[in-house]
């Protein structure tokens, strides 16, 4: 993938941002890798195209790009936390930052685990990205069918299957579908 000049700044703003969060989180826990968990996230935010989601909302000035990125360090440190049996008991100076009960902490984030769900099966990722368009971003399916070259039934197929997998996911990882957006 190659990125422009501005792409590239914004990353490394983004990559530098990465660093903070997972120091502030990581401090107090003990084999915490934070270069690590800042990696990853930045990793992910490069799949899912952050710059292009940033650029989008920048006209509307409705991203905040410091809370998205905190929010998906955050969400990775607790995916690390779970993975690997680490008590869920925070530091007392970290945990005013999760602005969430300790019981919350085994409750996974929705979009996490949709990105999940993509990386396990790539050949729907097509699909997933019309379903989040339509449902996070308020894209029409003529909208997305513009984007992606198809007709808009198309788009309302690709939906209606991406909303069935992902429900089927969420289910077999103990979530209730209820939480699918409409």
């Amino acid at each position: 993938m190659k990125l422009s000049a501005h792409q590239k700044t914004f990353y490394q703003e983004v990559s530098e941002l990465c660093i903070a969060y997972a120091r502030l989180l990581c401090h107090h826990t003990p084999g915490m890798m934070q270069e690590d968990l800042a990696q990853d996230v930045l990793v992910n935010l490069l799949k899912v195209d952050l710059y292009s989601k940033a650029i989008d909302h920048h006209t509307s000035n409705t991203f905040n790009l410091e809370g998205y990125v905190f929010r998906a360090v955050k969400n990775r440190f607790l995916h690390y936390l779970k993975e690997r049996n680490h008590p869920t008991e925070l530091h007392p100076e970290i945990l005013p930052y999760f602005e969430m009960e300790v019981d919350k902490l085994d409750q996974p984030d929705l979009e996490v685990l949709i990105w999940e769900y993509v990386e396990e099966n790539p050949k729907h990722r097509l699909k997933i990205e019309a379903f989040l368009k339509q449902h996070l971003e308020g894209k029409s399916g003529e909208e997305i069918a513009l984007e992606y070259n198809i007709s808009p039934n198309l788009v309302y197929q690709w939906v209606a299957r991406a909303k069935y997998h992902l429900a089927a996911f969420l289910t077999s990882k103990g979530i209730s579908p209820e939480n699918l957006l409409d």
